[in-house]
């Protein structure tokens, strides 16, 4: 998408629709069909950016993967084969592809998944020992218990087994644990957490979430500085941040992740999380706006522009609010012309 919207913004073009239309599907059109079909795998449509959430800010239209393909889907070659997962009870999604053949993959009542969960479970034990030295004759009843409650979810499964082999879950605690996703989540929040310790939780999850990509530790601990200056030394923000290491995926070139786009999503529905665990990823937005305000006169291009998207994302109240903080932050550079149409959102 961040490609489509630079070609766009290149060619002239306000719109994606049109820019995905020039960049990929005529050049796909005008190729000669090669030997054997192809396709086209396109995963987890129904994932919308958190980042991309706040209150009286919806986005352009047709602005997400699901859209454009929808809405272009009948231009791809015939060659060219498409297939989208998505969960299966998002029913806006099964609507805007209708005629797609579905096929579900977390039926427990059809024996070939039940298969994959066992195999799952066993191919889990035979290569990790850290996982097997947790089984006993008492304990083997639970991993039962585990492929029934997962309901076919291997995400359910992996981040209970990955728990086990940290030695954060005991086996036998897998009778306590809800079957369902989301209980799932809350469960493990309550055994992390407790009282007011989630409290500096929460400001690091807030910038975490309205990030529109992973974030170094130096940015993020930069970030929840700027609304709290107490409390954020190197050792307490490590320590903070240790907290949340079952969350978060293993550090890659110390970027800092949530382990799962689900679980995301599961912090911003209170529906789910409780007030006690509900996050604001417009907080988030007021801190990344506030870190790159400090380092104003440094900004490249790119960066002005991302100022600016979190200026709009941040519960700053009327537009002239947003222009004075950006022009004040960046003097001139705010002038840039990705920025102004921006603005005046």
């Amino acid at each position: 998408m961040e490609r489509l919207s630079t070609a766009a913004s290149l060619m002239g073009e306000l719109s994606l629709s049109s820019s995905l239309k020039r960049v990929v599907l005529t050049p796909l059109a005008e190729l000669p069909p090669p030997s054997q079909n192809l396709l086209l795998l396109v995963d987890s449509l129904d994932e919308v950016c958190c980042c991309c959430r706040s209150d009286g800010f919806s986005g352009d239209p047709g602005c997400t993967i699901v859209e454009l393909l929808a809405a272009h889907h009948e231009l791809l070659p015939p060659w060219l084969l498409m297939v989208c997962s998505s969960r299966r009870q998002n029913k806006a999604v099964t609507r805007m592809f209708t005629g797609f053949r579905r096929l579900c993959l977390d039926d427990l009542r059809k024996a070939h998944i039940v298969r994959d969960v066992q195999r799952y479970i066993l191919c889990r034990l035979d290569l990790e020992a850290a996982l097997r030295q947790h089984l006993t004759l008492d304990t083997a009843e639970m991993l039962n218990q585990l492929h029934i409650k997962s309901n076919g979810c291997f995400l359910f499964l992996e981040r209970v087994l990955d728990g086990v082999s940290e030695g954060s879950i005991l086996l036998r605690e897998i009778r306590h644990i809800p079957g369902t996703l989301n209980g799932l989540y809350l469960w493990l929040c309550q055994r992390l957490f407790s009282g007011h310790q989630f409290c500096p939780v929460r400001t690091l999850l807030n910038v975490i979430l309205a990030a529109p990509a992973p974030l170094s530790r130096p940015q993020l601990q930069n970030a929840v500085w700027t609304k709290q200056m107490e409390g954020w030394r190197a050792e307490e923000f490590s320590k903070t941040l240790a907290s949340i290491a079952m969350l978060l995926r293993p550090q890659d070139r110390g970027q800092v992740l949530l382990f799962h786009h689900s679980f995301s999503e599961w912090l911003l529905d209170v529906k789910y999380c409780t007030q006690k665990y509900l996050c604001n990823v417009t907080d988030g937005h007021c801190m990344l706006a506030m870190s790159l305000s400090t380092r104003a006169p440094h900004l490249l291009p790119a960066e002005v522009a991302q100022l600016a998207t979190h200026l709009l994302l941040a519960d700053i109240r009327g537009v002239w609010s947003r222009v004075t903080w950006l022009c004040g932050s960046c003097g001139r550079r705010c002038r840039c012309r990705t920025v102004w149409p921006l603005m005046s959102l």
